[in-house]
C-alpha cells in the first residue's frame, strides 16, 4: 500500500531524504502544493524570508529541512503572491496559515514574520 502524501500527514523530509547520505542544498519545488508539503512536515526546521515586496504583494520563502552530513541543510524555495491562493482549496489555505503560524517565531529575519501574512493577505 502506497503511503498517503498530504500536507500535515506525510513528513517529506523523513520519507524521501536521508540526512546521513544525502547532500544538503536546494530541492527543486515546482508547485504551491509541493511547497505546502514541505512547510507542513513535522521536521521542518524553519522558514527564511528571502524576498519581501510589499507593493506587489510578493515574497520568496525558503523552508529549511534537516541538516545533512555534507553541505548543510536541505531546503525548498518558492515564490508566493496573494494571487496563488485562488487555486487552493480552503483546507489548504488553512494548512498554509497554520504552518506559517507554527514557524512564525522561527522565520528569519524575525521582524518579517508577521509581515509575510500582511503581504500575502492572509489573516494571522
Amino acid at each position: 500500500m502506497e503511503p498517503i502524501v498530504a500536507p500535515g500527514i506525510t513528513d517529506v523530509w523523513k520519507e524521501f531524504f536521508d540526512p546521513d547520505e544525502d547532500v544538503g542544498g536546494e530541492i527543486r519545488c515546482l508547485t504551491l502544493r509541493g511547497f505546502l508539503l514541505y512547510l507542513c512536515s513535522e521536521t521542518t526546521h524553519g522558514v527564511r524570508v528571502e524576498k519581501l515586496e510589499k507593493s506587489t504583494r510578493f515574497c520568496v520563502l525558503q523552508v529549511m529541512g534537516p541538516k545533512c552530513a555534507k553541505h548543510g541543510r536541505l531546503y525548498v524555495q518558492y515564490e508566493l503572491s496573494s494571487t496563488h491562493f485562488k487555486n487552493l482549496f480552503t483546507e489548504e489555505i488553512a494548512q498554509l496559515r497554520a504552518a506559517l503560524k507554527k514557524h512564525i517565531r522561527r522565520i528569519e529575519p524575525e521582524s518579517e514574520g508577521l509581515e509575510v501574512f500582511r503581504v500575502l493577505g492572509l489573516p494571522y
